[in-house]
């Protein structure tokens, strides 16, 4: 993406989440930036920031319990893996690998400082459309799609679980 590029139509992201949003609005709004929403004067609600808040806490409750079916019953065990699967640069990493930055809806600073590339805007994304997910299509779904984009960046949590149950163990 250069400076000047608008997002890439959704569509194709939904394929490589292997998810189709029912309410398309909340894809929309996991991809919109709060700096382009100010930009074109949309109200909070039309912004990602809620659903990120959102998305982290239901990644954090996807990957303890992935832990927790494998095996691992010690808090400490469970927080590191926590750490490691949810961690920024780790997130960022998954971001890059769906190419999210072609995605989102920057606002003209943000494209021109390319923040995608040093800020944590990749995280953020990945933890709204997490949140958009589980608005739209329940915990199962949002498990589904997490597990895949992890696994697509060799960040799976599911590592050593059965990937065909795990998420229905939710």
């Amino acid at each position: 993406m250069n400076a000047m590029e608008e997002p890439e139509d959704p569509e194709a992201l939904e394929r490589r989440l292997g998810y189709t949003f029912r309410d398309r609005a909340l894809l929309e709004r996991a991809l919109m930036r709060p700096a382009r929403a100010h930009e074109e004067g949309l109200p909070d609600e039309a912004h990602q920031e809620a659903l990120a808040t959102l998305g982290d806490a239901i990644i954090s409750v996807i990957v303890i319990q992935s832990a927790i079916h494998r095996g691992m019953h010690k808090k400490g065990e469970i927080t590191a893996e926590k750490m490691r699967t949810v961690s920024l640069l780790s997130l960022n990493e998954v971001g890059r690998a769906l190419h999210l930055q072609t995605y989102i809806r920057f606002n003209k600073g943000e494209r021109k400082q390319r923040i995608w590339e040093c800020s944590d805007a990749l995280t953020e994304t990945l933890e709204a459309i997490v949140g958009a997910i589980y608005l739209d299509g329940g915990m199962e779904r949002a498990a589904e799609a997490l597990h895949s984009v992890l696994r697509m960046a060799s960040e799976d949590p599911f590592r050593g679980a059965d990937r065909e149950s795990a998420p229905e163990r939710l």
